[in-house]
């Protein structure tokens, strides 16, 4: 995996319902482009996207997980 990004979630984060659309504080938009649900509630936690083979992962700060996302226009 390659690190392309290191930001923050522009406002408060709720985690994951399998549409989610992550806000970054650079101002990038990605939207959860898998299914998975968790619930969090912290403020403005750091992001990581990662790129592998099949696409782009996020990981917030805290969670255990990365999930899959795209990049909106």
């Amino acid at each position: 995996m390659k690190l392309k990004i290191e930001s923050h979630i522009n406002g408060r984060f709720k985690g994951c319902n399998g549409s989610t659309v992550f806000e970054l504080t650079n101002g990038q938009k990605w939207q959860q482009a898998e299914f998975k649900y968790h619930y969090s509630d912290r403020y403005q936690p750091e992001v990581k996207i990662w790129e592998k083979n099949d696409g782009h992962y996020i990981g917030v700060d805290g969670e255990n997980d990365l999930v899959k996302v795209r990049r909106m226009q």
